[in-house]
């Protein structure tokens, strides 16, 4: 596989990733209708799925195949039921491991981002970190203002390109 083809495949599976994402914070919000973690989920399940929708112009150009898998979306309903028994502190610190990984694999892919990427890819980046910091400050007691990084990539993400 040549390094185009590499890079190409880690978008579509950061693509994938999106949907997963989307999914299981849709399904975390259902499951805490009426708290203050519904709209944190919602919030969240927003950031992924316009960072889904602005990886793929990238896909389009790449000729990847744009079409969401039903198992992308079963895994995120998935992982939200797996953790559901888990207090919520403990469900953030299982979770992190998971977002530091994503966020391992988005710097590194973004080192191999041809210049017409760079962007969509510090936004992949930074959304990714955002998460990271929801689930650190949730893991610290501090919720008050979990979602301020969140709320400024969507903020970015939401404005045109």
């Amino acid at each position: 596989m040549s390094e185009a083809e590499s890079y190409e495949a880690g978008v579509h599976a950061a693509w994938v990733g999106e949907i997963v994402g989307e999914s299981l914070f849709e399904e975390l919000a259902s499951r805490a209708t009426g708290t203050p973690l519904e709209q944190k989920w919602r919030l969240l399940a927003k950031l992924e799925q316009l960072m889904g929708r602005r990886l793929e112009p990238l896909l389009a150009r790449y000729e990847c195949d744009l079409t969401p898998t039903s198992e992308a979306k079963e895994q995120g309903v998935a992982t939200a039921k797996a953790f559901a028994s888990l207090a919520h502190k403990d469900f953030m610190e299982a979770l992190e491991p998971y977002i530091e990984d994503a966020l391992r694999r988005y710097r590194a892919l973004s080192l191999t981002a041809p210049s017409d990427d760079a962007e969509a890819m510090e936004l992949l980046v930074a959304h990714e970190a955002a998460l990271l910091r929801f689930v650190q400050k949730e893991r610290a007691g501090d919720a008050r203002d979990s979602t301020t990084e969140a709320r400024e990539v969507i903020d970015r993400l939401a404005a045109p390109s």
